[in-house]
């Protein structure tokens, strides 16, 4: 289970540096083993062709 701390939200950023690809990975910081199998980061593994690596940035949400 991934815990995402409230007033926060998991993104994906592309990236162009497939040999840096996992620095700044929010599944770095976590522990040695990374979730790529979980959410891909990998262009191959992703239906839109994309290297990505995953941001927790501040989100506010919508209120209702």
């Amino acid at each position: 289970m991934i815990e995402i701390p409230i007033g926060k939200a998991l993104i994906a950023v592309k990236t162009e540096n497939k040999e840096a690809r996992c620095v700044g990975c929010f599944f770095r910081r976590i522990g040695d083993a990374c979730l790529m199998k979980d959410l891909s980061c990998y262009e191959v593994d992703r239906k839109d062709g994309k290297n990505v690596i995953f941001k927790l940035v501040d989100y506010k949400g919508d209120k209702k």
